[in-house]
């Protein structure tokens, strides 16, 4: 459809299900198995501040660093596709850190915080 110019497949997209990705993954084993808090910057400007409640390696590599086909549906990880949306446009720029924390309640308290104190560009919830 998409190829012949024919726009009705965008009827069963969420927002960001029609856009470029890239592909990109943590592997340093020091933080796929731990869980906490993610940045992604660019210089000094912060950008998105995200948790993750499951291991990073589950978060990042396998849902913002590679988009799945189902992601990009209306009932999909519009989030996913949306993040790494931004970071294929800015790949080249943008940094990544994370900071491993145990408690998931301490997460939670301090991600809203961040979000909320930062209010970074990337984030949609603030």
């Amino acid at each position: 459809m998409k190829n012949e110019l024919d726009n009705y497949y965008l009827n069963f997209l969420n927002k960001y299900g029609d856009t470029t990705y890239c592909q990109f993954k943590i592997e340093d084993e020091l933080y796929c198995n731990k869980k906490g808090l993610y940045i992604y910057y660019i210089e000094s400007d912060l950008k998105y501040i995200g948790r993750s409640l499951d291991p990073f390696k589950k978060r990042i590599n396998y849902g913002y660093g590679k988009i799945h086909p189902k992601n990009c549906y209306i009932d999909g990880q519009a989030t996913n596709c949306h993040l790494n949306s931004l970071i294929t446009h800015v790949k080249d720029k943008i940094k990544f850190a994370m900071f491993p924390l145990d408690n998931t309640d301490e997460i939670k308290i301090i991600e809203k915080e961040l979000i909320y104190n930062y209010k970074p560009e990337w984030n949609l919830q603030f």
